[in-house]
């Protein structure tokens, strides 16, 4: 993710066939919108990170998104088995 520019605030590569774990992302995102590819980890999430879509992933780790202060989270549809992470919704 290095060729990102870091001046960027939303990010949505949804349905983009993206598989195995996301990769650690160091830029400023308020927004990440990742939902229906083929994630399974989440990686290291930016502290700014506010708003963030991760449904339709055979997720099955969070990594610290249960720990983060999101305004909004999905992750519908995903092979966690929990069902509290912060503010995220499951269903």
């Amino acid at each position: 993710m290095s060729t990102i520019p870091k001046s960027l605030k939303h990010l949505d590569v949804s349905f983009n066939r993206i598989s195995g774990s996301l990769p650690n992302i160091d830029i400023d995102l308020t927004g990440l919108f990742v939902q229906g590819n083929y994630l399974t980890d989440l990686g290291r999430l930016p502290e700014s990170l506010q708003n963030a879509n991760f449904s339709l992933n055979p997720l099955t780790n969070t990594g610290e998104l249960c720990s983060r202060k999101l305004v909004t989270c999905e992750l519908k549809k995903t092979k966690l088995n929990a069902t509290t992470c912060g503010t995220c919704l499951f269903s």
